[in-house]
């Protein structure tokens, strides 16, 4: 019962922050809360909790994933719903964003030419969360290789990204590159396609305000 009231003066406070978009949950949880009904009061708080985490996603989209990176825009979510999961649930954060060339943007399957079709698409996918597997991860990429590492077709290099440690693949045959990046409290992940260079996949890499990030993910 002490953890259902913490949580219901919790829940008041940020009424402030988030207008009266969920003084109608908390309301009624209070009431629940009065007449002893624990299980109907912590229903309440939870359809409140889902709001807060639904606009604090909205607002991490806006404030994280910008709307261009050089010349790839934001590409449409429904049409790329598995690369561009995002959400919010507890104390776990997650964004992701596919990013395409302007021309194929607005490329149509109506007027793609076979040639276009033929070629791997050109794509940059931006993705900051802070899941731990992924945090292991990129430790892992960057303890292993901390000298750059190179064979016949493939680059690995460990590097220092304004203070914070990284590290870039590039398959110059596939044209495929990732970066990794732990900043503050989370990782970022930048996979790109049709890309040949490092200095490509950090001009991506620089366009995300890192400041932002520890804003919302902790430093």
């Amino acid at each position: 019962m002490k953890k259902i009231i913490t949580l219901s003066f919790a829940l008041i406070t940020v009424i402030l922050m988030y207008g009266q978009t969920i003084s109608t949950e908390t309301k009624n949880a209070e009431k629940l809360l009065q007449q002893e009904k624990y299980k109907e009061a912590v229903e309440e708080l939870k359809d409140a909790i889902a709001i807060i985490e639904s606009e604090q996603l909205s607002s991490m989209n806006k404030e994280l994933l910008p709307e261009k990176v050089l010349d790839y825009i934001k590409a449409d979510s429904e049409e790329n719903i598995e690369l561009s999961k995002s959400y919010v649930s507890g104390n776990l954060k997650v964004l992701s964003k596919v990013y395409l060339k302007n021309q194929a943007a607005n490329n149509t399957n109506e007027n793609a030419t076979e040639e276009y079709m033929m070629e791997l698409p050109t794509q940059v996918i931006i993705s900051i969360s802070n899941v731990p597997e992924k945090f292991c991860e990129a430790i892992n990429i960057v303890s292993a290789n901390q000298n750059s590492m190179a064979t016949t077709t493939e680059t690995i290099e460990s590097i220092n990204f304004k203070n914070y440690r990284a590290s870039i693949r590039l398959d110059k045959m596939a044209k495929q590159g990732i970066f990794m990046a732990i900043v503050g409290g989370a990782t970022i992940e930048i996979i790109t396609t049709g890309i040949a260079t490092n200095k490509e996949v950090l001009d991506i890499a620089n366009t995300i305000d890192l400041e932002k990030i520890t804003q919302y993910f902790g430093k």
